[in-house]
């Protein structure tokens, strides 16, 4: 009796998973949920690419390699050393007098 019992919780447990859309092969997913999927999906390409501009960024200016940029580091290879103070000054929006990842994604329009 008792396996039986088992049988039953278990296969109880995988039609209420397929009926949620969960049911991996044989599950469907709505359009809501396509939907949602393709937006996780996006976002993850969107993060990834940000992710990647900003080391690239990090990879030529960051010198002593903390993750950030002073602003000497930030004015490496900038033709107008003016502009650049500028802009460093604009993104640097929690005025630590350095640019963190998300400032450094900022400023590259990311």
């Amino acid at each position: 009796m008792k396996p039986l019992a088992v049988l039953l919780a278990f296969c109880s447990i995988i039609a209420t998973a397929e009926a949620k859309g969960g049911g991996g092969k044989g599950g469907k997913m709505t359009e809501k949920q396509k939907e949602e999927q393709k937006a996780k999906e996006e976002k993850k390409k969107k993060d990834e690419a940000t992710r990647k501009a900003v080391q690239e960024v990090l990879s030529v200016k960051d010198k002593n390699g903390d993750g950030s940029l002073s602003l000497e580091e930030y004015l490496i290879g900038e033709a107008d050393p003016v502009a650049a103070t500028n802009r460093f000054n604009q993104y640097n929006k929690n005025g630590s007098r350095e640019l963190e990842k998300s400032e450094i994604a900022a400023s590259l329009g990311l």
